[in-house]
C-alpha cells in the first residue's frame, strides 16, 4: 500500500506525534521522520493495524543526542557522591564493550568520551574529579591496582537483555576482576537486563528503566502485533524484539530490544521510521 492511500486521520495523527513530541528534531528532521512512520503505518493493513501503530507511536521514547550529556552529568552525580565522595580525585571509567569490539566504535564510546566534556567541569560534583579511560582490556589489567579501593565505572548508554553485558563481565572476569571491582553504569537498562546482571553479583547505577509495552496491550493487540511482525518476516528470536523485551526507544542507535515494526526493513525493503544502520 503506497502512503497516499493512508487516510488523512491518521496521516494527521502522525504529524501531531511528531511535531508535538520532545525529540528534539529540527523541521527537516521531523518530516523525514513523518514520512518514514507514514509509509510503515500504510504498509500495515487496515484500521485495527493503524490504530495500533499509533498508539505504540504515541509511547515511543527518541532519546536524541542533546539530552545525553545532561543525563550523563545527573547519572555520574549520584555515582560520585555514593562511591567517590572522599579526596580521591582519579576515576577510571571504561566503555561496556567485549574484548573483540575494541577497535570498533559502539555507543559505549561516545558516552565515554563525552565525561572529557567541558561541561563537566561546570558541575559542583563532578569538577573535583578526573575521568581518566581506559581503552582497553590491557590498560584496565594494568592499571587494575588503582581502582582496587574504588570500582571500574563500565559504561553505556542502553541495557537490554543483559547477555552482551554479561559476556563482557565474563571476559574481565576471566581476567581477574572481581564483581566488587566494577560499577555497571548505564543511562537506560529495562528489567531483564537489571534482573540478569544482578544475579551475577554486580552492582549496577541507571538513570531510567524501560519496561516492555506487552502488559500495557490488550490479548487482542499482541496477537495483532504478531501477526504484523509475521507479514513483515521478522525472525522469531526478533519477535516482540529481541529477548521478547518489547521496548518503545531509539536512543543513538535503535536497540534490537525495540519492536521491530520500529526499525525491522521488512520483506519489502521499505523505510524504516527508526532504522538500525
Amino acid at each position: 500500500m503506497d502512503k497516499t492511500e493512508l487516510p488523512h486521520f491518521y496521516k494527521a495523527k502522525i504529524f501531531d506525534i511528531v511535531h508535538n513530541s520532545k525529540w528534539g528534531l529540527n523541521e527537516t528532521q521531523s518530516e523525514h521522520l513523518y514520512e518514514r512512520l507514514v509509509i510503515r503505518c500504510a504498509s500495515l493493513q487496515g484500521k485495527d493495524e493503524w490504530n495500533l501503530f499509533i498508539k505504540l507511536c504515541e509511547m515511543y521514547r527518541f532519546v536524541g543526542v542533546a539530552e545525553y550529556l545532561p543525563k550523563l552529568i545527573a547519572l555520574l552525580e549520584r555515582i560520585i557522591d555514593k562511591q567517590y565522595s572522599g579526596q580521591q580525585r582519579k576515576v577510571f571509567i571504561a566503555p561496556l564493550k567485549r574484548k573483540d569490539n575494541h577497535g570498533s566504535i559502539k555507543s559505549a564510546d561516545y558516552i565515554t568520551y563525552l565525561t572529557q566534556s567541558v561541561y563537566m567541569k561546570y558541575s559542583r560534583i563532578l569538577s573535583k574529579k578526573r575521568f581518566i579511560i581506559l581503552g582497553s582490556f590491557e590498560q584496565i589489567v594494568i592499571n587494575r591496582k588503582s581502582f582496587l579501593n574504588k570500582p571500574l565505572l563500565l559504561i553505556d548508554d542502553f541495557i537490554g537483555s543483559g547477555n552482551y553485558a554479561t559476556e563482557v563481565l565474563k571476559q574481565l572476569k576471566d581476567v581477574g576482576l572481581s564483581p566488587g571491582e566494577v560499577l555497571i553504569c548505564t543511562l537506560f537498562i529495562t528489567p531483564k537486563g537489571l534482573d540478569r546482571i544482578t544475579k551475577e553479583g554486580y552492582s549496577i547505577e541507571y538513570l531510567e528503566m524501560v519496561n516492555s509495552v506487552l502488559p500495557i496491550l490488550s490479548e487482542r493487540e499482541r496477537k495483532l502485533l504478531a501477526k504484523i511482525e509475521d507479514d513483515m518476516a521478522v525472525p522469531k528470536d526478533l519477535h516482540f524484539g529481541y529477548s521478547e523485551s518489547a521496548t518503545l526507544i531509539t536512543l543513538l542507535r535503535t536497540p534490537n530490544n525495540t519492536l521491530p515494526v520500529f526499525w525491522f526493513l521488512g520483506k519489502e525493503k521499505k523505510l524504516a521510521p527508526f532504522e538500525r544502520l
